[in-house]
């Protein structure tokens, strides 16, 4: 019996090296966390910046194709589309632009963006800001100035150009 026992102490972790394992798998998921708690936050200023560069890119191509380009949102599925005057997409890749899981709080139903100058018509009535809300809360909100074509992401919580 007395060579099993001397076994079974070889064998085994001492406390000291127990708590150190602990310790380790502790640090590592304590990063873990942090780090994807810093991508959430990140999501809804990317959401808002990719708005931004699909808007500019409509506005361009409206000027160099010398046709207007109409942004249609869907505030129930929280995606946009662009297309032509044919009904086409701007980009036959991505069809319909998806800004989960940001939401669309506010927005207006269309803009086109003209071929002249890459002004904006909005619809009687429509606004010309686009609210973006993360489920936790934090939000964001795009300007877009109808005389220029020109689109703003507004600094939060005041800012005197996005009332």
């Amino acid at each position: 019996m007395k060579l099993y026992s001397e076994k079974m102490k070889k064998n085994a972790l001492s406390l000291v090296e127990l708590v150190v394992s602990l310790a380790i798998i502790a640090t590592i998921a304590g990063i873990v966390l942090i780090s994807f708690t810093i991508l959430d936050r990140r999501r809804l200023e990317t959401a808002a910046r990719n708005l931004m560069a699909d808007l500019y890119l409509a506005r361009q191509s409206a000027v160099s194709r010398h046709q207007d380009y109409t942004v249609t949102f869907d505030q129930i599925n929280d995606t946009y589309t662009i297309t032509d005057p044919a009904g086409e997409p701007l980009d036959p890749a991505r069809p319909v632009q998806r800004l989960r899981p940001v939401n669309i709080t506010t927005c207006p139903d269309s803009l086109v963006f003209e071929l002249h100058q890459g002004t904006i018509s909005l619809n009687p009535g429509g606004s010309n800001i686009i609210g973006l809300e993360h489920p936790e809360g934090r939000r964001r909100r795009v300007r877009i100035y109808e005389q220029t074509g020109y689109v703003r992401l507004c600094l939060e919580p005041t800012d005197p150009e996005c009332p």
